[in-house]
């Protein structure tokens, strides 16, 4: 967690102490606290043998993308979620052409996938079919 500020119009409730400043913006005054923010969630790992996985408990996280990175690499990945009971195939977006698929054959070096996580306790990126090689897939998954 790291601390971060949030704008939230002033309230005036009688002998109630507050934890914050009085800020004057544009007229009206406003509230300045203190809050938790919730950091993304990085992962790292490799894809060589069947059913290698990278995986990520989410903890609320809504977006998680995936970038793939290898030299010479060949093989499947697929994506999958969690609501806690087993695994299911979700669709990973291919970042920048809005193709999405729930596998994707030898993806070239580089190449991200963004899955759309709301409601899953997990996700994760495997190796469903095998080719050649070991590719590094590097995660991230944000509340936004």
């Amino acid at each position: 967690m790291t601390d971060g500020f949030i704008k939230v119009p002033a309230v005036t409730v009688a002998g109630k102490d507050m934890d914050c400043e009085v800020v004057s913006r544009g007229g009206s005054d406003y509230y300045r606290e203190r809050v938790a923010t919730d950091l993304d969630l990085t992962g790292t790992g490799t894809l060589t043998n069947l059913n290698d996985a990278v995986t990520l408990t989410l903890d609320g996280r809504a977006n998680t993308t995936f970038q793939i990175s290898h030299v010479g690499w060949t093989g499947t990945v697929a994506f999958e979620g969690t609501c806690g009971d087993g695994w299911i195939e979700i669709f990973g977006f291919f970042a920048g052409t809005g193709q999405s698929k729930i596998a994707y054959d030898n993806p070239t070096s580089g190449t991200i996938f963004r899955c759309t996580t709301a409601g899953f306790t997990g996700v994760r990126i495997k190796l469903s079919a095998v080719g050649a090689g070991t590719a590094t897939i590097y995660a991230v998954a944000t509340r936004a």
